[in-house]
């Protein structure tokens, strides 16, 4: 069950894209302003017409609004051209039968997407994008706890933690009267906000991946205050979770120990793994798509894929 195309036409930057091939761990790298968040954005537009709301409890088109800084939720600039709608198309196979799910917009309207496939809209309903800013918002634990304590996925949270930054956290635990999220040790306990950046952050994202089943997962720049051990081990328990949870995984990155560390956490859990390098020129989106092995081989060849034009 996962995500196997996205097509865009005539949406922000984009005036026509097409990724295909889409695997159960996929990284996109490119140079600045080639597209990377506006795809995450796109999927995430298309899965706000099936429903549900975002971690935050916000719907899934306002959180790009807010995260934009735009006035409204649909400025001018959502367009390649002002005087065209743009289409947002996702292709997915669910349980072996591919079906379509499309968002169209206009100025002033939402044409809402149809499925005949009950089970993809419940795939495209469960979408969720964290972005590197978002793990440093508090009020996020006391959100999901309750659905955490549910199959106490809050072990599996404590125990990876552990994992990835060597702490010795024996439990996780929300103070009710203040909504913190505290560690605790085995002679003491400590707020997560007392803890460096790299550990809140990297908590928080395994936090929102805990509370997911058969859906996409969308992480920007997962790397942000990592230190690449910690980020090898930090990929590790990701893919290792999501793939467990069949969960489909999309990181956005420009950096190398990030893409090395995916695509090694992927071979890890045995999880079909690939690298999508973006270019944008004149709205045109140009993907040239890499399985993981050959990824490592160019690299070992001094060919590195994030600047994959250079090359070509």
């Amino acid at each position: 069950m996962r995500i196997e195309k996205l097509t865009i036409r005539n949406f922000r930057g984009i005036r026509e894209g097409d990724i295909d091939g889409l695997a159960d761990v996929n990284v996109l790298v490119g140079r600045n302003n080639c597209g990377k968040t506006t795809i995450a954005e796109a999927l995430c537009r298309a899965a706000a017409r099936a429903g549900g709301l975002d971690v935050f409890g916000q719907s899934k088109s306002q959180l790009w609004t807010s995260a934009r800084a735009e006035q409204s939720e649909w400025p001018e600039e959502a367009w390649f051209r002002r005087d065209t709608r743009g289409t947002i198309v996702v292709g997915c196979d669910i349980d072996g039968h591919s079906f379509e799910y499309r968002h169209s917009l206009s100025d002033d309207t939402l044409v809402p997407a149809r499925t005949d496939h009950p089970a993809g809209t419940e795939f495209l309903k469960g979408v969720t994008v964290f972005r590197p800013e978002w793990g440093f918002r508090t009020e996020l634990e006391s959100r999901l706890w309750e659905r955490l304590l549910k199959d106490r996925s809050d072990k599996k949270v404590a125990a990876a933690v552990n994992e990835i930054f060597g702490l010795r956290v024996e439990a996780l635990q929300i103070l009710p009267a203040t909504g913190k999220l505290m560690l605790l040790f085995a002679e003491h306990g400590l707020p997560l906000d007392v803890q460096g950046d790299g550990t809140r952050a990297a908590l928080r994202r395994l936090l929102v991946l805990s509370t997911l089943r058969e859906t996409l997962l969308i992480l920007e720049e997962p790397e942000t205050h990592q230190h690449p051990a910690a980020l090898s081990r930090f990929a590790s328990a990701l893919c290792r979770q999501a793939r467990a949870q069949d969960v489909q995984l999309l990181v956005t990155t420009q950096s190398h120990e990030c893409l090395d560390a995916f695509g090694k956490a992927a071979a890890e859990v045995r999880a079909e793994a690939a690298v999508f390098h973006l270019g944008l020129g004149d709205g045109k989106l140009d993907v040239r798509r890499i399985a993981f092995a050959d990824e490592q081989m160019l690299d070992e060849q001094g060919t590195d894929v994030r600047q994959l034009d250079l090359y070509v």
